[in-house]
């Protein structure tokens, strides 16, 4: 999982080098991401949105609220 600085997260296939999806997090600005120790759950987190928990296939399980960055 990657992060980008437009507010994107994406999945990528390391081993072949694509993108495997790409969603908006709801960020201005997304920075982090990480798994959960299973890999079944992913959090992210940016200015100016919430922190995100998302399914392995980037579905949205749960926002949580974050403070101002």
């Amino acid at each position: 999982a990657v992060c980008y600085v437009d507010g994107a997260i994406a999945l990528w296939d390391v081993a072949k080098g694509t993108a495997l999806a790409s969603v908006p997090s709801g960020c201005k600005e997304a920075y982090s991401v990480d798994w959960n120790p299973s890999g079944d759950v992913l959090a992210t987190s940016g200015r100016g949105g919430k922190v995100v928990l998302w399914s392995s296939k980037l579905d949205k399980l749960k926002e949580l609220d974050a403070g101002d960055w």
